[in-house]
């Protein structure tokens, strides 16, 4: 929802967000992928629309946490806590939200659920959102946490990495197919 601080909050997809999703549907094949998604609901809807089928959901690919501020829109946080949203878009890399997360943590997690992986030629189609996908890149791609927030995340569009016992390499992003 734009204008909204939404995170951790499980919302459902919105009309445009299934028909997003349903587009996107229509140019993919994933027959015989293993979907893997973030647990909350507006991405496993979305991966069960994609896949017609199971769903593993791995909770470690959530979006950020933002604590206290969840579901309030950024107007209402700088009317409300002006000074500490302001410390945290200064620095939001490692500064949390109150009771919730920085991007360091999602990296954290992210991380801990990449490692879990087997680097072989398993293919995954895994359905996260922009702050998960933007600790992936960061992690398999050694980029500056704070450098990628200039990777620009569409909603219903594919990002395709290669993993290998070598490292990762980039494929596509922000594309329409993989």
């Amino acid at each position: 929802m734009d204008g909204f601080c939404i995170g951790h909050t499980d919302r459902a997809l919105t009309d445009q967000g299934r028909d997003e999703i349903e587009s996107l549907a229509r140019r993919l094949d994933v027959q015989d992928i293993a979907c893997i998604s973030s647990d909350l609901v507006r991405a496993s809807a979305s991966a069960e629309r994609l896949t017609m089928g199971h769903v593993t959901t791995e909770p470690r690919l959530r979006e950020m946490h933002f604590g206290t501020w969840e579901g309030r829109t950024w107007a209402e946080l700088e009317a409300t806590d002006g000074p500490g949203v302001q410390e945290w878009m200064a620095d939001w890399t490692n500064v949390r939200a109150p009771g919730g997360e920085s991007f360091a943590d999602v990296i954290v997690r992210v991380r801990s659920w990449l490692d879990s992986l087997a680097r072989d030629d398993t293919r995954l189609l895994v359905v996260a959102h922009a702050g998960s996908i933007r600790a992936a890149a960061v992690v398999l791609l050694d980029l500056p946490p704070a450098r990628s927030f200039l990777l620009q995340i569409d909603h219903a569009q594919v990002c395709t990495f290669v993993l290998s016992s070598h490292g990762a390499s980039l494929r596509t992003w922000n594309s329409r197919t993989f």
